[in-house]
């Protein structure tokens, strides 16, 4: 399809044109859903897929990864029945069930974080029922939770923290424990099966290639009606606007006088103006940020920040399950995600801690460095992160497992470079050869320290890199 208004469509319908924008940007997490099932199209609906080792750096399903947690997902379908979950006990660590419906939405989790405990919740699916999430059922229910999804279809995610190699095998074991049955209900079917194979379909034409954003507007049509907002009040003027945007019984067809190219360029630019406004990005000091939890995991009627998550970091949990804190030179506005810096063949970045992040019951925090297509960084010791789990030491050589809190540094230098031996526990290697980097400071279960202004933020430094030839002079 022609994207642009010139060759076919003489002038601008600009009620249209700014409908068509917002149905690209209303349906982008459809999109952004389907790369993901794509990767695991095999997969049956209702079922467990888990991975068993944690991401290294030739995984490619998702962009920024995390090297912390084992994951155990299902691609739900509500359609025809609910769902029952029975959850093992899970000790001693971070764990999560957290429930996404089609358009990524955290609305519900169940976890150490709320102090849940072992046995069976249900995962239901009634239109007429519009209060989503977790109600804790009384002594005499069958079931310790029903969490009510917004959509008949979604993503249930498990997340459980893992300490070392040794302690990988009890993780595996608590997913074999996990279970999920099918639960019958009196309403019957809801809405039509599930098939995944529509994220294949839509991609194929016998014309050519379809664009990603004709891909998303198809899906948009395809699923939207089925599944809606989980803001009730929003339904109605989200039809009426998909309707405008040529999207009418299933289908998409682009209306006169409209531009698809124009209508992405003017989604994105509104994802940034979102960012950039008052309370969304709260500065914690030294160049860091923090997203607003209205922008965080549960988007809401921030139909623009949802777009920007689906685009960088798919299936974003809501902030009192982890936080992103993100860092900006002076030069550079926030965007919400966090700054690529460019590192040179003899360069490092210095991350010089006040002290340990601070976290609640089970909580965990690491630094991730991704390279310029924000996957993990090929390296020679296979370390994709550093955190509370890792063998970092303080700078008199002190482990931070023997001693409470105080100041200590994290470095990152190409992995080609290599710095002396006292440098080794608290080096996390970039490419070799320098180049574009990204980073995630991820802390799970967050203290209130973390988001309030108390705890002090590392300091960051581009610096010459550390050899033994060249040391530092001194360390915090």
């Amino acid at each position: 399809m022609d994207t642009s208004t010139s060759n076919n469509f003489p002038s601008v319908n600009a009620e249209r044109q700014d409908a068509l924008a917002f149905a690209y940007q209303y349906g982008f997490p459809l999109y952004a859903y389907g790369r993901f099932t794509k990767a695991h199209i095999d997969t049956p609906n209702n079922a467990f897929y888990h991975q068993r080792d944690l991401i290294k750096a030739d995984f490619t399903k998702v962009v920024r990864p995390n090297n912390d947690t084992l994951y155990s997902f299902i691609f739900y379908d509500l359609s025809q029945s609910d769902l029952c979950f029975h959850v093992p006990e899970i000790v001693d660590r971070y764990w999560a069930f957290s429930y996404y419906d089609m358009y990524a939405n955290n609305f519900a989790n169940v976890g150490s974080q709320t102090f849940d405990k072992p046995g069976k919740y249900l995962l239901s699916y009634d239109p007429e029922n519009l209060q989503y999430g977790v109600r804790k059922d009384g002594a005499n229910s069958e079931y310790l939770g029903t969490i009510n999804s917004p959509t008949p279809y979604g993503i249930f995610l498990a997340r459980l923290v893992v300490f070392d190699d040794e302690d990988k095998k009890m993780v595996n074991g608590f997913q074999d424990a996990m279970k999920v049955i099918t639960a019958k209900r009196s309403s019957g079917a809801l809405a039509p099966v599930f098939d995944r194979n529509i994220f294949v379909e839509v991609a194929q034409s016998t014309d050519g290639p379809v664009s990603e954003a004709e891909q998303v507007l198809r899906l948009t049509a395809a699923l939207a009606q089925i599944n809606p907002s989980e803001v009730v009040q929003d339904r109605s003027w989200i039809a009426t606007t998909l309707e405008k945007a040529g999207i009418k019984n299933g289908k998409f067809n682009q209306p006169p006088g409209t531009s698809l190219e124009d209508a992405v360029a003017a989604a994105n630019k509104s994802v940034q103006a979102t960012v950039l406004s008052a309370g969304m990005m709260k500065p914690l000091g030294n160049g860091w940020t923090f997203s607003s939890s209205l922008i965080s995991g549960d988007f809401h009627s921030f139909y623009s920040a949802r777009h920007l998550v689906a685009m960088r970091g798919y299936l974003q949990p809501t902030a009192d399950q982890s936080i992103y804190p993100s860092w900006y030179p002076k030069s550079q506005s926030p965007d919400g995600i966090g700054s690529a810096c460019h590192i040179g063949p003899k360069q490092a970045i210095l991350f010089s801690f006040s002290g340990k992040p601070r976290t609640n019951h089970s909580g965990f925090w690491s630094l991730t460095i991704y390279n310029s297509a924000q996957l993990l960084v090929a390296n020679q010791l296979d370390r994709y992160s550093l955190g509370d789990r890792s063998n970092l030491d303080y700078p008199d050589g002190t482990s931070l497992r023997d001693r409470a809190d105080g100041k200590f540094e994290i470095l990152v230098q190409p992995d080609d470079v290599v710095p002396p031996a006292k440098y080794i526990n608290n080096w996390l290697p970039a490419p070799a050869g320098g180049g574009l980097i990204s980073f995630n400071l991820r802390v799970f279960a967050p203290a209130v320290e973390m988001v309030d202004g108390t705890y002090q933020y590392p300091e960051v430094t581009v610096i010459d890199a550390i050899t033994p030839e060249r040391r530092m002079s001194t360390r915090l």
